[in-house]
């Protein structure tokens, strides 16, 4: 039997969809907060970020979700930067285009190798996954192209990436897989985990990548490139 909540966000999508314009509009006429983040990581980022020239670089959100609800890079957009977003949710991509509009923002699911995609969509969006969803929270299933962010890299071509954050809810291995020679570029990464077994392989991923973890709480890592810190000034 499905529950009331699942009944109410099936029947009333309208609802949903008003509550995430007006959270949006809200935080876009409000002056700026002092994070947007889940448990604070922008805070973390800019304690880590301080002192550069962030004018000539972007982030990459992958999975960004709803424009500054619980984002890890409304922060820096709200300080006059841009960068890249890439959402699979149509409904969070149109308010993502117009909230963030000097922001690149991609329609698609992002992983290791391109390909065609079962995207699940949760009552949820920020439980929305190509990972199988409980039937009890499964609002509908979706084919969406996936691309990568090394093909995304290669397209747009920043000079440096000061910040990729991927928040895929299980997939996160698989897009960092796919971002082989972005990595080579990007100063800190922040992604999360869902078991101490993902942590682990994503540690191992990361080390082999020339990137040493620097922060740690019960959701998220955040790494930084050793490589490209000892060159940073040459390239900002």
């Amino acid at each position: 039997m499905k529950s009331l909540s699942y009944l109410i966000s099936k029947q009333f999508r309208g609802l949903v969809y008003t509550k995430r314009y007006a959270r949006a509009l809200l935080d876009h006429l409000l002056p700026a907060r002092s994070t947007y983040a889940q448990h604070q990581e922008d805070c973390e980022f800019s304690k880590l970020l301080d002192g550069l020239d962030l004018s000539t670089g972007v982030y990459i959100d992958i999975g960004a979700n709803q424009p500054s609800y619980i984002s890890n890079t409304y922060f820096f957009y709200k300080k006059g930067l841009n960068g890249i977003l890439i959402e699979p949710d149509e409904s969070n991509v149109l308010l993502l285009k117009h909230f963030r509009n000097r922001d690149i923002t991609i329609q698609a699911v992002v992983g290791s190798t391109p390909k065609l995609c079962r995207f699940n969509y949760a009552i949820a969006s920020v439980h929305n996954s190509v990972q199988p969803l409980p039937e009890s929270s499964l609002l509908k299933q979706e084919y969406i192209p996936q691309i990568t962010v090394d093909e995304i890299v290669e397209c747009i071509n920043p000079k440096w990436i000061y910040l990729l954050t991927t928040d895929t809810e299980g997939n996160d291995l698989e897009v960092l897989r796919g971002s082989s020679q972005a990595l080579k570029r990007t100063l800190l990464v922040c992604t999360e985990y869902q078991s101490d077994q993902e942590r682990s392989q994503l540690e191992k991923y990361m080390t082999e990548n020339s990137f040493e973890r620097i922060f740690l709480n019960d959701v998220n890592l955040i790494f930084r490139n050793t490589e490209f810190s000892k060159h940073l000034i040459e390239v900002i």
